[in-house]
C-alpha cells in the first residue's frame, strides 16, 4: 500500500507503521505556529499554474483512473479555476473575516478579544465521484491552518498523493500538514484509529458512508457532512425556448449527472398531460441535437446493468400508462405522470414530471435534507415568487439555465460556508493587557522574513515598475515625493480596509478614547493624497465621533466648528497644526477644551510640542501613525512612545534597518535605512526602501508590548 507521509511516498510500510508516523508528526506540528494562509495560497496557485501548463503532470494518474487523454487534460486545466490566486484569495476573504490566529479586540469600547483558530486535525473521508475531490477537500483544510489526513476512495490514491507531493515540493512548509492514508472502510479497527486522529471529520458521499463514519468516530468529534444531494430543473411555459432546452442538455451532459449540482429531474409547470408530453418531446429533440457535444465516457458494467434494468421496468410502466419513455443514442427521458420527487439512475437519465407552483413546497419539503440546486427557467416576473417557494422547500441554490455546474469563489456549499466548518472562534480577556491594545499581535515580537533569501532591495524609484496600471477594483494614491520620487500606489479595497483598520488601532494605542473624545480631521484631501481618507476610515473603525473638516485655510471657520461641536481632539499634518495653533492661540486658550493633538506626515518639534502643552493645556501631542501611501500603516506610538518613536505593526509589516553604505543589518542602535516588507495578501511588496532613516530601540517598552520599537531620524 502506498502512503504519503512527511512529504514523500512510503510503500514499504504496513498501516500500523504508517499510522504511527502520522501521529508522531501531528504531535510535533500541532503545538507550533499556525500555518500562514498566504504561504498556502501562493503554493496552491503555483500548483494550479503547473497543472495548466505542464501537460504530463498528473496525466498518467488521471488516465489510470479511467479518463481519456483529452478529458484528463481538461480536468487538469479546470483545476486552475479553483487554485488560482484570485480564486483562493476571494474565497478566503468571503468566507472568513480574518485569518486564523488573528485575535483582535471586538471594538474600542469592549476590552474582549476574539478570533478564529484551526480545529487542529481534519480527517477527510472522500467519495469516488470526482478525481480531484480529495485534494480540493484538503485545500480547505490548508486554508484554515489545519493538519489534513486524507482517506481517498479506492482508485483515487495516486491522484491525491501526487498532488500532495507536488505542492509540498513547491512549498516544504506544507509537508507536516498533508498526509494520505489509504485504507479499507471495512477494516473497522483501522478506521476507528484513523478517525480518532481528527478534531473534525469531513465525510463526502452517501448516507451509508456518513453513518458508517458516525458509528466509528470518537464521541464529541465534529462531523461535517458533504453528503449526496439531488438537483433539478424547474421550468415554466414562459421559460421554454431552444436556448433553454440546449442549456438543460448542457447541465445534464457536462458531467453525466455525477455531480450533486447536476439535474436528475425536470419539473415542467403544468397540470396538462398533453403539455407535459409536448415538452418532453422538445427536450428529446434538444438532447438528440446537442448531447453529442459531450462524449459519453465508458460506463462501468454494474452501472450499465442498472440502466438496462431500470429502462426495461420503465417500458413496462409505459405499457400500463404511467409513463412515456424517450430513448436516445446516449440518453433516456422518462416522463412520469406523478409529482413524486425521486432520484435518477444518472448517466443522462432524465425524469420529467409536471407540477404547479402551488404544490412545490408540499412536494419538495419532505426531501429538504437532500436538495441542493435548482435551475429555475421562467419569466423575470416569476423569479422572486418561485425562488422563495424553492428556498422554503429546502433548496440552497437557485441558478439560471446552463449554470448548474458553475460556481464562484466563496460560494456556499450545501448552504454553509466551507471554511467556517473548519475553524473555531476563541475569546480571551486579561486585565494585564496594555492600555489601548487592539490585537494580540502587539504582544508578539517580529517573526521570520516573508521574503526568500537573496531578495533584492526595491528602491523607491523602481516601485512603479511593479505597479499594475490595469489593476481593477482599487484605490489609486500618489506619494508626496518628499524623497525626490513621486510614485503611484494602487491598493485593492480589501487591502485599503486593512490599512484603515491598522491605522485605527494606531490611533487607539496613541490615546484616542471613543467613549469621550470628539475629533476633528484636519488632514489634507485631494490630489491623490491618502491621509484624509485613511484617517477618516480609521476613526470610523474606532466608532469615534469625528468632523471631517480637511485642511481648511479659513482658520476662523475651523475655530467656529471646534467651539460649536465641542471638539477636544485635533489631528492633521504637523505643519498645518502648528500654523493653526499659533494663529488661534488666544481663542484656543479661551476655549480651553483641546486635550489631544495627533499628527502624521511630518515630525512635530519637541520644543514646540512642549510650548503648546503649557500655553493651551494640551495633555497629549503624539504621532498618530507612521506609514506611507505605498505600504500603508507601518508603525504606531503607544502611550509610552515620545517624539518619533514607534512600535512596528508586525501584523502586516516586516522591517529591516540596513547600514547606510551597504545592504547589511545595522548593529545595535546604529542609524540606518528603513526597509519594509508587506504581508498583505495582494500587496506583497518585499524589501522596499521607503527613503526614511531610523534606529532600533533595544530597551523594552514600558507599555508591555513586545513588538519592536524604532525611532525615525529623517530622510
Amino acid at each position: 500500500m502506498n502512503y504519503f507521509i512527511n512529504g514523500q511516498y512510503e510503500n514499504n510500510l504496513d498501516f500500523n507503521q504508517a499510522f504511527d508516523l502520522v501521529k508522531q508528526s501531528i504531535n510535533n506540528t500541532i503545538k507550533g505556529a499556525i500555518l500562514d494562509h498566504n504561504v498556502v495560497i501562493n503554493a496552491l496557485s503555483n500548483l494550479g499554474d503547473r497543472l495548466y501548463n505542464e501537460e504530463e503532470l498528473l496525466l498518467e494518474q488521471l488516465i489510470k483512473y479511467g479518463m481519456d487523454k483529452k478529458n484528463a487534460i481538461e480536468t487538469k486545466k479546470g483545476a486552475k479555476g479553483v487554485l488560482s490566486k484570485d480564486a483562493l484569495v476571494t474565497k478566503f476573504r468571503r468566507e472568513l473575516s480574518s485569518p486564523c490566529g488573528d485575535i483582535n479586540r471586538i471594538d474600542a469600547l469592549e476590552s474582549a478579544y476574539e478570533g478564529y483558530q484551526p480545529l487542529g486535525v481534519l480527517c477527510h473521508v472522500t467519495s469516488g465521484n470526482a478525481p480531484l475531490l480529495p485534494f480540493f477537500s484538503a485545500v480547505e483544510g490548508l486554508l484554515t491552518g489545519n493538519i489534513n489526513v486524507i482517506k481517498p476512495a479506492s482508485g483515487y490514491e495516486s491522484i491525491v498523493e501526487e498532488l500532495c507531493y507536488q505542492v509540498c515540493k513547491i512549498e516544504p512548509k506544507l509537508i507536516p500538514y498533508l498526509f494520505v492514508l489509504p485504507l479499507s472502510s471495512k477494516k473497522e479497527d483501522d478506521m476507528r484509529r484513523f478517525l480518532a486522529l481528527g478534531d473534525c471529520i469531513a465525510v463526502w458521499g452517501s448516507n451509508n458512508a456518513t453513518e458508517g463514519v458516525r458509528k466509528l468516530m470518537t464521541p464529541g468529534t465534529k462531523l461535517v457532512e458533504w453528503g449526496n444531494r439531488i438537483s433539478f430543473v424547474y421550468i415554466t411555459k414562459e421559460g421554454v425556448s431552444q436556448d433553454s432546452l440546449k442549456d438543460i442538455t448542457t447541465d445534464v451532459c457536462i458531467n453525466n449527472q455525477l455531480a450533486c449540482s447536476a439535474p436528475q429531474i425536470v419539473y415542467y409547470e403544468t397540470d396538462s398531460k398533453e403539455d407535459l408530453l409536448d415538452f418532453s418531446s422538445k427536450l428529446y429533440d434538444a438532447m438528440i441535437k446537442y448531447s453529442h457535444d459531450f462524449p459519453l465516457p465508458i460506463i462501468q458494467s454494474d452501472s450499465q446493468a442498472e440502466l438496462t434494468s431500470v429502462t426495461l421496468l420503465e417500458k413496462m410502466k409505459e405499457i400500463e400508462g404511467d409513463s412515456k419513455v424517450f430513448i436516445g443514442p446516449d440518453f433516456r427521458i422518462f416522463t412520469r405522470f406523478d409529482t413524486q420527487f425521486e432520484a435518477s439512475p444518472l448517466y443522462r437519465t432524465i425524469i420529467v414530471k409536471a407540477i404547479k407552483r402551488e404544490g412545490i413546497v408540499q412536494t419538495l419539503r419532505p426531501y429538504r435534507a437532500s436538495l441542493q440546486t435548482c435551475s429555475l427557467i421562467c419569466d423575470l416576473k416569476q423569479i422572486v415568487e418561485i425562488s422563495a417557494l424553492l428556498f422554503a422547500s429546502g433548496v440552497n441554490r437557485v441558478v439560471d439555465s446552463g449554470q448548474m455546474a458553475t460556481g464562484y469563489p466563496g460560494e456556499a456549499h450545501d448552504g454553509v460556508s466551507s471554511l467556517m466548518q473548519y475553524v473555531k472562534k476563541v475569546q480571551i480577556r486579561n486585565r494585564a493587557f496594555p492600555h489601548g491594545m487592539m490585537s494580540l499581535a502587539e504582544l508578539k515580537p517580529q517573526g521570520e522574513p516573508p521574503f526568500k533569501s537573496g531578495t533584492k532591495i526595491l528602491p523607491k524609484q523602481d516601485f512603479a515598475a511593479i505597479d499594475d496600471v490595469d489593476e481593477k477594483g482599487c484605490i489609486v494614491l500618489k506619494s508626496g515625493g518628499s524623497s525626490g520620487h513621486s510614485v503611484y500606489a494602487r491598493h485593492k479595497y480589501i487591502d485599503a480596509d486593512n490599512t484603515y483598520k491598522t491605522a485605527g488601532q494606531a490611533i487607539f494605542a496613541a490615546g484616542l478614547e471613543p467613549e469621550k473624545d470628539i475629533i476633528m480631521n484636519l488632514f489634507y484631501s485631494g490630489e491623490l493624497y491618502g491621509s484624509f481618507i485613511s484617517i477618516y476610515e480609521a476613526i470610523k473603525y474606532l466608532g469615534v465621533t469625528q468632523l471631517p473638516m480637511g485642511s481648511c485655510s479659513d482658520y476662523n471657520k475651523v475655530m467656529e466648528e471646534i467651539i460649536t461641536n465641542k471638539i477636544n481632539v485635533l489631528c492633521g499634518i504637523s505643519s498645518y497644526l502648528v500654523r493653526f495653533l499659533t494663529e488661534k492661540e488666544e481663542e484656543l486658550k479661551a476655549y480651553g477644551k483641546i486635550e489631544k493633538i495627533f499628527y502624521s506626515g511630518e515630525h512635530f518639534d519637541d520644543k514646540q510640542a512642549d510650548a503648546f502643552k503649557k500655553k493651551l493645556g494640551i495633555k497629549i501631542i503624539k504621532s498618530l501613525t507612521y506609514g506611507c501611501n505605498e505600504m500603508g500603516t507601518i508603525g504606531y506610538a503607544c502611550s509610552e512612545c515620545e517624539g518619533s518613536v514607534h512600535h512596528l505593526n508586525t501584523a502586516t509589516k516586516y522591517m529591516e534597518i540596513l547600514k547606510l553604505d551597504k545592504d547589511e543589518p545595522v548593529e545595535g542602535e546604529e542609524v540606518g535605512r528603513i526597509v519594509i516588507s508587506s504581508n498583505d495578501e495582494d500587496l506583497q511588496i518585499y524589501r522596499y526602501e521607503i527613503g526614511d532613516l531610523g534606529r532600533w530601540i533595544k530597551e523594552p517598552c514600558k507599555c508591555g508590548r513586545l513588538t519592536p520599537r524604532f525611532e525615525l531620524l529623517g530622510r
